[in-house]
């Protein structure tokens, strides 16, 4: 069911129903699609973590003997695995104090992805990922990383007024009525 033109939508200050054809009255709409030398990249990236993590792999059986290696990474895996049990109820407590108290938990909630990371990484064979998940476990790194990123967030989430409230009205208005618009005042001439 087609909705009626609203003056907002007409001003082009809100995004318009799109018609059968893609396209919206105020023009195509936009793409949202990543570039393919970004998503080219990160596989490449991807790909040479995976190469350079069976190198040590390799290079660590090599050294220490196949059994060893096994055991560090069968190890690390079941540490992980503890460590994703532990921080999920630990992020659940320290998200139900921050709410009784009436602060905000962004940063708790963050924090408690970044150790559900660390333990994924644990999880994961290999022992660059797990350094990196070592170098996420303190809680105090996790806090910090987290207070960046939600910084960073905020500022670029669309909506993000940082304090500045504009306030206005809209009505709906029929095809068949024509637009009121009073004219322009630009002040004494």
């Amino acid at each position: 069911q087609p909705s009626r033109p609203c003056r907002w939508r007409s001003a082009g200050l809100y995004p318009s129903p799109q018609r059968p054809d893609g396209n919206s009255p105020a023009g195509p709409a936009p793409t949202l699609r990543k570039p393919a030398k970004l998503v080219t990249m990160r596989l490449i990236l991807l790909i040479l973590w995976f190469y350079f993590e069976a190198v040590l792999i390799g290079r660590a059986a090599d050294q220490f003997g196949g059994l060893i290696t096994l055991s560090l990474l069968l190890g690390a895996a079941l540490l992980g695995i503890a460590w994703i049990q532990r921080e999920g109820l630990q992020t659940l407590i320290v998200l139900r104090t921050a709410m009784d108290r009436g602060q905000p938990q962004n940063q708790e909630l963050l924090a408690g992805a970044l150790g559900f990371v660390a333990g994924l990484l644990l999880v994961l064979p290999g022992f660059l990922s797990d350094l990196l998940a070592l170098a996420l476990l303190p809680r105090t790194v996790r806090l910090r990383l987290a207070g960046r990123w939600a910084a960073v967030v905020e500022l670029r989430r669309p909506g993000s007024h940082n304090g500045v409230i504009i306030e206005g009205e809209f009505e709906n208005v029929d095809s068949a009525k024509p637009i009121h618009r009073p004219p322009l005042n630009h002040g004494p001439d």
